[in-house]
């Protein structure tokens, strides 16, 4: 073939069958599917000083990275929490910073009543997420969920 084609115009060139399978991928772009599992809907609320664990079996689908959503009906000026997220692989141990294997380090949230937070390199099937209320005043929390990224 080398010194056989001169020139291809790719623009003119029509398929008429193909030996791909039914469904095939005709490119090499993979399209990244996200999905959205809820880990808490409801009210719960976190007195002043106090703490509140959360714990769930996400399917990350191969994904490794994860968005965790916290929404929150407390004033935001009277927001003020960490969270700490611990990983599992059979929901009985889980890797905290206590034992070296925390996956994060507490992460602050002051005055946003939505916050978004990424977790990247998570491997674990289980995750537990515990919120210390730093306020004096009371935090509620409506809607825990987390979204993975296919892929990622």
């Amino acid at each position: 073939v080398d010194g056989k084609i001169t020139a291809c115009n790719t623009g003119a060139v029509v398929v008429s069958s193909s030996s791909l399978p039914t469904g095939a991928a005709t490119s090499a772009l993979q399209l990244r599917e996200q999905t959205t599992s809820t880990i808490f809907s409801g009210t719960q609320v976190i007195a002043g000083s106090s703490s509140h664990t959360f714990t769930t079996t996400l399917d990350k689908n191969g994904s490794t990275k994860f968005n965790l959503l916290l929404i929150s009906t407390t004033s935001a000026g009277d927001i003020e929490y960490t969270i700490e997220v611990d990983a599992s692989d059979d929901n009985s141990i889980f890797y905290t910073d206590a034992n070296g294997g925390g996956m994060a380090s507490p992460t602050s949230v002051s005055q946003i009543q939505n916050a978004q937070l990424s977790i990247i390199d998570q491997t674990a099937r289980y995750v537990r997420f515990s919120i210390l209320n730093n306020s004096l005043v009371s935090l509620t929390i409506t809607s825990i969920k987390a979204t993975t990224i296919n892929g990622i």
